[in-house]
């Protein structure tokens, strides 16, 4: 066994590690996978100088290697205005997913970063602002990229669920008449929110078990630590900090929007889009919710009725959400593409009719009495071979 030195950057309360930890004399210190507690364990450890075997580490290494240059490539192609590009003969369509991935990529390497440099911000903001761009051009196409992975994945659950709850925010800003600078300082919430509890996000994800005491104490914590690590990593927008520690607070209770300050009013839309992505978002302990469900917790007010934000969420999102599988009145087992002009009739395309996967993908418009959904289905239901860059040049 060949030790080499280990930088105690890396760790944070909640999170593992694929390798076992040893101090400088060799003694094991944290064997691998095991979750670090509290803040005196992740003190107790950082007080040495710690090593890792060179063997057992080295795939760990090589991600947190391929991490950096990412950030590094980030910074090449949105540093200034030049788009991504994958290759002078690609669709449209590839470039898009191309682009999407390198945003999330991004944003996963920034919300891991506990101990963030000068050019953090600078970075975080340059996903914000290539997200805004993004979206004002293809919105339907990145719900639908990210609903259809969220629906589907375990992995990189934190980063993914950031951009979930960006991406409907804006959207929903919108819808309520939320003003620009408003709209940004709650879409760079939705980013950030979760960064206090990242990694630990990303872990219990990937795990059967339920969090034990001290990550349910830490993920109580987490608006607080997170709006904390904003303020120390230089953010200064106050409302983006406001709406980050108070995003599970709802103390104003069923008051209408009218009545309530900027970091309530914004606050309670990404409360309200956390809870939704939450819930309908598989983890390895649990299946998602189906969305119809899933809106029932995040949509309706205290008095059991769609409220402002339920409604905007409607709108925006529709019953049934980009990337969800439905049952159609034919028999046919489709995935919806896109919103349609009413929330409870969005384009979809059959994938399966009688039991078999369709060779070639059928659009339905869900309006018609023939292809009216019937209700959702598990995305395991739904196979098929059809791959996604097909499905989204189809909307």
């Amino acid at each position: 066994m060949k030790l080499i030195p280990f930088a105690a950057e890396h760790l944070q309360v909640g999170a593992s590690l694929p390798f076992d930890l040893f101090d400088g004399a060799g003694r094991l210190m944290m064997p691998r996978d095991a979750v670090i507690q509290d803040g005196t364990q992740l003190d107790r450890l950082t007080a040495h100088d710690l090593m890792a075997d060179e063997d057992q580490s080295a795939e760990w290494r090589e991600t947190h290697r391929r991490e950096r240059e990412l950030a590094d490539a980030f910074d090449d192609a949105f540093g200034g205005t030049r788009p991504v590009v994958v290759d002078e003969a690609a669709p449209p369509r590839l470039e898009l997913i191309a682009e999407l991935g390198l945003v999330q990529n991004q944003l996963n390497v920034l919300l891991l970063d506990t101990a963030p440099d000068d050019k953090w911000l600078p970075r975080v903001l340059a996903v914000e602002g290539r997200l805004r761009d993004l979206m004002d051009e293809h919105a339907d196409a990145l719900l639908f990229l990210m609903l259809q992975r969220a629906v589907r994945r375990y992995e990189h659950y934190s980063s993914r669920h950031a951009l979930l709850c960006a991406m409907a925010s804006s959207l929903c800003a919108r819808q309520l008449g939320l003003t620009a600078a408003e709209i940004r300082s709650l879409v760079l919430a939705a980013l950030t929110m979760n960064w206090s509890m990242t990694a630990m996000q990303d872990e219990l994800a990937l795990r059967e078990r339920t969090p034990s005491l001290d990550q349910r104490i830490r993920i109580d914590r987490h608006p607080e630590l997170s709006a904390q690590q904003l303020k120390a990593a230089g953010v200064t927008d106050p409302l983006c900090i406001e709406v980050v520690a108070r995003h599970h607070r709802d103390g104003a209770g069923d008051q209408p929007l009218a009545f309530l300050g900027a970091p309530d009013r914004l606050a309670r839309v990404l409360r309200r889009l956390d809870v939704f992505f939450a819930k309908i978002s598989p983890r390895l302990s649990r299946p998602g919710m189906p969305a119809t469900l899933a809106a029932r917790a995040a949509c309706l007010g205290a008095n059991g009725e769609p409220d402002e934000v339920g409604s905007a969420i409607i709108k925006v999102l529709g019953i049934y959400p980009p990337g969800t599988c439905v049952s159609l009145a034919s028999g046919e087992l489709a995935m919806v593409l896109r919103r349609g002009v009413h929330a409870s009739q969005p384009q979809a395309v059959s994938l399966v009719a009688a039991g078999a996967e369709l060779k070639i993908p059928k659009l339905r418009d869900t309006s018609e009495a023939a292809h009216r959904i019937t209700g959702t289905v598990k995305p395991t239901d739904v196979r098929s071979s059809v791959n996604v860059a097909d499905l989204l040049a189809m909307m």
